[in-house]
């Protein structure tokens, strides 16, 4: 069995368990600890049915959504359109941590090389955070536009 059909097996089990509808949120660590595989291996199906599901004819039954980063993100599963808001507040919550951690620095440095240049830098800085992840934010319904 596929890592990914593993993982299935998991979800429909305790979707069975949860209320009609409801997300019902994991962790990895969850996950391991219920199948009894490490951590590795759980992070591994999760992976696994997130491509499956992404494919164009998915054979999947969910939608795995995210809330959270990195060690503290937990998963969910539904079908509803309170799972696309919250994938919606993830994706935000992605772009604006990207943008804070890898675009401004990298700008900044930028600035600090062509001091001539510095205004534009900041400019295009501000633009970047001040106005297209206002627009993303806005499109998305995130409310007040900051992770």
């Amino acid at each position: 069995m596929k890592r990914w059909e593993i993982l299935e097996r998991w979800l429909a089990s305790r979707k069975k368990h949860s209320k009609q509808g409801a997300l019902a949120w994991f962790s990895v660590i969850d996950l391991a600890l219920s199948l009894d595989v490490p951590v590795q291996e759980a992070s591994k199906m999760v992976q696994s049915y997130l491509r499956m599901q992404r494919k164009e004819e998915s054979p999947t039954m969910f939608v795995l959504v995210r809330s959270g980063r990195t060690r503290a993100a937990v998963w969910g599963i539904g079908n509803r359109v309170d799972h696309a808001k919250a994938r919606d507040g993830t994706l935000y919550e992605d772009v604006y941590t990207t943008v804070l951690r890898g675009y401004r620095p990298d700008i900044q440095r930028l600035a600090a090389l062509n001091p001539q240049h510095a205004d534009w830098f900041e400019q295009k800085l501000v633009m970047v955070v001040d106005g297209a992840l206002k627009v993303l934010a806005a499109s998305l319904d995130y409310p007040g536009g900051e992770a």
